[in-house]
């Protein structure tokens, strides 16, 4: 699923990792926000704009539609519910397939942050990609 999120959708990739990095600013798992800040970049975010993504409303950095796009991955990261304005104001943005594409993107990436942050995988020791080596890392923690 992660890699049809990143290169199987009609999503901007930009709208992608805006909200990739705000859902790992709202779990504060800085592990995902770490790994997406060259992804970011390479779909045309400023440094500038990767730091205010964790207080984008104080923000001028961004437009009306990333704004939208922002204010919806903050209603569904934090609680699943979207208001009806904030569903209506991305709407006019996004077509149905996108907002559902960006639904998942919360979603899935949520999910991630959560796994990261449970079995407190660290930054400075990159896992392998098996569930199995953060499995295995997280025991020998308990036992020593």
């Amino acid at each position: 699923m992660g890699d049809a999120i990143l290169i199987k959708t009609k999503l901007n990739p930009k709208f992608r990792e805006m909200a990739i990095l705000r859902s790992a600013a709202i779990l504060d798992c800085d592990y995902e926000f770490q790994a997406h800040i060259r992804y970011g970049k390479q779909v045309g975010m400023t440094d500038e704009e990767i730091e205010a993504i964790k207080d984008w409303e104080k923000s001028k950095l961004f437009n009306e539609t990333e704004r939208a796009v922002l204010r919806f991955v903050d209603e569904v990261a934090r609680g699943g519910r979207v208001k009806d304005k904030t569903f209506s104001d991305l709407k006019r943005y996004l077509d149905e397939q996108e907002m559902v594409e960006l639904t998942l993107t919360v979603g899935y990436y949520g999910m991630l942050a959560r796994l990261l942050l449970a079995f407190q995988v660290d930054l400075q020791v990159r896992p392998q990609s098996s569930v199995e080596k953060v499995l295995d890392r997280s025991r020998a923690q308990k036992k020593s």
